[in-house]
C-alpha cells in the first residue's frame, strides 16, 4: 500500500530490481510496506534507496527490529493507537443539536421570526444553502 493510495502486488518470482525501478517511476515520496513478509521487503526496499515505512501490528522479534532499524526503516502502527471516535448509533442522535439565535433586530420588518442557526457549532456541520421558513 503506498500513500498515493495505490496498490502494488509483489508476485512472488518478482526480482527487486524491477520492482525498485517500478516504484521510483510512480511514487517520488514515502512507500509504504503491509503484509505477509513486509519486514523483509521494506528492508530490501530501503537499502535500494526509497523512503520506506512498515505498517504493522504485529510484534517483530528483536532480530527484525534490530535489521529495520540498522536500515533506517520507521515503522508505523498500521491500526490507529489514539482514543477511539465518539460515534453516533443513530443519524437521528445527531439532529437537533445545533443552537438557533432569534435575529429580532435583522428581522424586525418580517412577518415571522428570523433565526440563524449556527452551523460552526454542529458536530456534524451539515449545512444547507438558501433561506427556510417554517
Amino acid at each position: 500500500m503506498l500513500r498515493s493510495h495505490q496498490v502494488v502486488t509483489v508476485p512472488p518470482d518478482e526480482t527487486l530490481g524491477n520492482l525498485v525501478a517500478d516504484l521510483r517511476g510512480r511514487f517520488p515520496r514515502q512507500v509504504g510496506v503491509v503484509g505477509p513478509g513486509a519486514s523483509e521487503v521494506a528492508t530490501q526496499l530501503k537499502r535500494a534507496g526509497l523512503p520506506i515505512e512498515l505498517h504493522t501490528d504485529e510484534e517483530l522479534s528483536e532480530r527484525e527490529r534490530a535489521v529495520l532499524e540498522g536500515a533506517e526503516v520507521e515503522i508505523v502502527p498500521l491500526t490507529d493507537p489514539g482514543s477511539p471516535m465518539e460515534v453516533a448509533d443513530s443519524l437521528l442522535d445527531l439532529v437537533g443539536e445545533t443552537p438557533l439565535v432569534r435575529l429580532d433586530r435583522t428581522g424586525r420588518d418580517l412577518p415571522g421570526q428570523l433565526l440563524a442557526k449556527l452551523e460552526l457549532l454542529n458536530p456534524g456541520a451539515a449545512s444547507r444553502t438558501g433561506p427556510r421558513s417554517r
